[in-house]
């Protein structure tokens, strides 16, 4: 990982203006240590170092405030810090030159000053180096050291961390450093793994022990226990009898209702019982399930599944045919397969309960090169082709009954579109008319208000094959596609928002994708296999909210895929046996 204030031999020797920069800044520095045209002495410890304002003020938000505003430091020739010498020379060289030794010794109290001064490129660096040092040891002191330094990166990696060694954590005597709010998040956390719900129950009296007057926290923690997940013979040995829940009436009345109600549920105005197992312990997992494609040639009817949590991937029961230019939606549970070359009008149902297939119904025209989305627990299939036509069509399916039914058609006919649902809207994306064109024309249509498509903004970019999905913040993202004849993808993203009803270009993937395959588990976005020009990839991108970047993800597809599609679904755990091979 680089940062923004370090120089790469890249830079150094490549760009000439950057070079001249380069060379400036390190004769300042060598000003510096012989005390040469210095304005300004930074005392720390009794030693003194001498320095220039306005490389100060250039560098650090906290100098520049300090130097420039109505404070009676302005005109000072001398100020005081009250951190170490070292950090100090730590700090002055970093300011100078854009790096410094960072180590073990020194990390912790430079990411305090740098914090203090408000250097953020050095405080990045600082967060980067800790995330290094991760261990069950260290990460509570690191985690409290990212709030108390504001480092948003830092937390979200250490949370993960500590929910993911939950159990050895608790080892640590810094566990009870942790303030209530703090613990409260933890345990709350869905993604908090455990060996059972018992570690969790453990977890909390570990906790309240640690203080005694954290005594009236308890039935606050108590209520993010999960007693749905815990065996009787737990609650009744090792609970019912606690004095901390036998002097709450609260406590009690959760732990007599769950012992004698089938369907246990919290009647208290005060807690909320979630029943749901957390992640770790639930049957089945939520899984990117990918069906069908081309790879090498052949098409294919496998259908795959990725497993976010080991970064795994899956062989399920394959599909009855091979499976290209086809719709995949999750609806109610179960996967719908609908259209494409080889069974155009069917819609087949994969049910990952039983692993089987079936098909449902069959929809009145072939369907190729369709987009499709779930709403209100109905299918729509939007446009494609009906073997040369390109169709303006839309069907909406509903599989509690196994019916098909016209819905409004496109303004216009178009095929190798994308398509999103949001907010009780249908979104249709870009496409194409006719093999050689490609389209920046974006319609909408609610199904409950008029039920009629209406042309919004449309695309900076004309785009066809492209992968269109739902952010976490309700904005629509679409990613590469092909223009027109030009057998090279598309790198380009852009995002719609409904506020501004307008699309803004944003971060380019790494490689350039048409033909992918694009699904969201829990505000992860992945996008899978697609082609960059002729040739399928088996690359794998995931978007980094953090950093506003996509990355390549260490994890591939089995093989080179293009013309697949996903969905998300929840798959029995009692699946993750097969190996995914290459076809």
């Amino acid at each position: 990982m680089s940062f923004p204030g370090k120089t790469t031999s890249s830079v150094e020797y490549n760009d000439p203006q950057a070079s001249f920069c380069t060379r400036v800044l390190q004769r300042m520095n060598t000003f510096r240590h012989q005390g040469l045209l210095c304005d300004v002495t930074i005392t720390a410890e009794q030693t003194d170092f001498a320095a220039h304002k306005g490389i100060l003020a250039a560098s650090s938000d906290y100098f520049q405030a300090l130097f420039t505003t109505a404070m009676i430091e302005k005109d000072s020739e001398k100020i005081y810090l009250e951190v170490s010498s070292s950090i100090v020379n730590d700090l002055l060289t970093f300011l100078y030159t854009g790096k410094t030794d960072i180590n073990e010794a020194n990390v912790i109290e430079l990411l305090v000053a740098a914090d203090y001064l408000v250097i953020h490129e050095l405080k990045e660096q600082c967060a980067d180096y800790l995330v290094h040092l991760l261990s069950s040891v260290t990460c509570i002191k690191i985690y409290t050291l990212a709030l108390q330094c504001n480092c948003p990166v830092l937390r979200a990696k250490t949370e993960r961390f500590i929910l993911k060694n939950f159990v050895s954590v608790l080892e640590n005597e810094d566990f009870n450093s942790l303030d209530c709010y703090q613990f409260e998040g933890i345990i709350n956390n869905d993604d908090l793994v455990v060996n059972g719900e018992e570690d969790v129950y453990k977890a909390i009296l570990l906790w309240m022990n640690g203080c005694e007057e954290r005594k009236p926290y308890f039935e606050r923690l108590f209520g993010l226990l999960r007693l749905s997940s815990l065996p009787e013979d737990f609650i009744i040995n090792n609970i019912e009898n606690e004095p901390l829940v036998r002097q709450s009436p609260t406590c009690k009345s959760l732990v007599h209702q769950r012992l004698h109600s089938s369907t246990f549920s919290s009647t208290s105005d005060d807690i909320v019982q979630v029943i749901q197992p957390r992640k770790c312990l639930r049957k089945e997992f939520q899984g990117l399930v990918v069906v069908g494609g081309i790879s090498g040639g052949k098409v294919l009817k496998d259908t795959l599944v990725f497993n976010p949590i080991d970064k795994s991937w899956t062989a399920l029961e394959p599909s009855e045919c091979e499976r290209e230019e086809h719709v995949v939606v999750a609806c109610k549970g179960s996967l719908y397969v609908i259209g494409g070359m080889k069974r155009s009008q069917s819609i087949d149902c994969y049910d990952p309960r039983s692993n089987t297939w079936s098909t449902v119904a069959h929809l009145p025209e072939r369907a190729i090169t369709s987009a499709g989305v779930c709403l209100d627990c109905k299918i729509f299939i939007i446009g494609g082709k009906n073997g040369f036509e390109t169709v303006s069509w839309v069907y909406c399916f509903d599989p509690s009954n196994n019916q098909v039914q016209r819905a409004a058609s496109l303004t216009f006919p178009r095929k190798a579109l994308c398509a999103v649902a949001l907010e009780g809207e249908i979104y249709a994306i870009g496409g194409c008319t006719y093999d050689n064109d490609s389209l920046n024309v974006v319609e909408k249509m609610n199904p409950n208000d008029g039920n009629e498509w209406k042309q919004i903004s449309p695309l900076r970019e004309h785009r066809k094959y492209a992968s269109a999905e739902v952010l976490a913040n309700k904005k629509i993202l679409v990613v590469g596609g092909y223009q027109d004849t030009n057998p090279t993808a598309l790198d380009s993203c852009e995002v719609y928002s409904t506020e501004t009803k307008e699309w803004q270009m944003v971060c380019s993937l790494v490689m350039p994708r048409a033909a992918s395959a694009m699904a969201c588990i829990d505000n992860q976005l992945y996008i899978v296999g697609g082609r960059t020009d002729r040739r399928s990839t088996d690359t794998i991108e995931y978007y980094d909210e953090n950093n506003n970047q996509w990355c390549m993800s260490p994890v591939t597809l089995p093989y080179p895929c293009a013309w697949m599609q996903c969905t998300v679904l929840d798959v029995p755990k009692t699946l993750l046996h097969d190996t995914a091979q290459t076809p």
